[in-house]
């Protein structure tokens, strides 16, 4: 090779080096900040006086922690925070629980894990000019209206108050099965020196049925298996489960006794529970509905056979009072049948 050629060489393969360096470096960066973290879409909340408050969330990857980002439109000072290192959001509020004619939002997260631990990120206007954090309380051992307390927190707002029920756990009780029953702690919000504050006005302990549940109504017959969809998705191979509206009830009844009337029932005050054929095709009626801490289970009759199920099972179906009851005891485990 000509010395020529080994000088346009030399520069060449550098340049190529750097090139290559440089696509490295750039694919790296680019890899780097497409997996440092995955977003939620913002939401936006509208109060009653128009305002909007904007609520953002991320998760950085490999963290069970979030990053929500507050921001407003509309207000006199419009607001911008970024609160890091929380707890991934599960609910979200709007409402006036002081009664100022402003809303508030309440911004719910839960811890992740098996302790499932509820707090209240919470903002206030200050009449349309401003947004103001609230306090919330953590809870300190000692107080009394903790006591059995290990999370699985559910908030509701009622009443212009916000709502806080938990399970409540006796020494000697697992995660799973808390024999306590449940509190109700009920939260008013307050103006105080340096910020609004959320006050327990009321406590209340819930008592956790333990007996035989009254069977309002009954019925038993043949249901297509085709129609296995309709029952609620987590349910659809437990051979034991709940119906908790009349949507789904409705849609259960015209498979089950097409052409007859849908009974009327008042799913706020009452649940239907089933039991059907999963292995052989057996006629079968529930005759007793047991309740042991509110946990349901079935007691049902069935008749004994090898015959195959082809395209439809046997059912039986009763209404109970669902005050009472807050999962059911199937095969495999429990399913939760009411919130909290």
């Amino acid at each position: 090779m000509s010395t020529e050629g080994q000088n346009t060489r030399g520069p060449l393969l550098s340049l190529l080096l750097v090139i290559a360096t440089a696509i490295s470096i750039i694919g790296l960066i680019s890899c780097s900040q497409n997996n440092k973290s995955s977003s939620d879409a913002p939401k936006e909340y509208r109060t009653k006086t128009g305002k909007t408050i904007i609520v953002s969330e991320t998760h950085p990857v490999g963290r069970g922690l979030s990053t929500i980002e507050i921001r407003t439109k509309g207000f006199e000072h419009n607001h911008g925070e970024v609160y890091a290192d929380r707890d991934p959001i599960s609910d979200i509020f709007v409402s006036d629980l002081d009664g100022n004619g402003f809303d508030e939002i309440y911004i719910i997260t839960t811890s992740a894990g098996s302790g499932s631990y509820g707090k209240v990120l919470g903002f206030a206007s200050n009449q349309d000019k401003s947004l103001s954090m609230i306090h919330f309380p953590e809870v300190h051992k000692g107080d009394e209206h903790f006591e059995g307390y290990m999370g699985h927190d559910t908030f509701t707002i009622e009443d212009q108050t916000l709502v806080r029920i938990f399970p409540i756990y006796k020494k000697g009780d697992t995660n799973e099965n808390p024999t306590g029953g449940r509190r109700k702690l009920v939260y008013g919000l307050y103006p105080g020196e340096a910020m609004w504050q959320l006050k327990v006005e009321e406590a209340e302990d819930l008592s956790v049925f333990t007996g035989e549940a009254n069977i309002l109504q009954s019925w038993h017959g043949d249901y297509p298996l085709n129609q296995l969809d309709i029952l609620p998705e987590n349910q659809r191979q437990h051979s034991v489960g709940f119906i908790g509206d009349a949507k789904t009830f409705k849609a259960l009844w015209k498979a089950f006794k097409p052409g007859e009337t849908v009974p009327e029932i008042d799913f706020k005050a009452n649940l239907v529970l089933f039991a059907r054929n999963t292995r052989f095709f057996n006629r079968i009626r529930i005759g007793k509905v047991n309740v042991t801490n509110g946990v349901v289970e079935l007691l049902a009759m069935e008749t004994m056979s090898a015959i195959p199920i082809e395209d439809k099972v046997a059912m039986s179906m009763v209404v109970v009072p669902r005050k009472d009851i807050k999962s059911i005891r199937t095969a495999d485990g429990l399913v939760r049948s009411l919130d909290g």
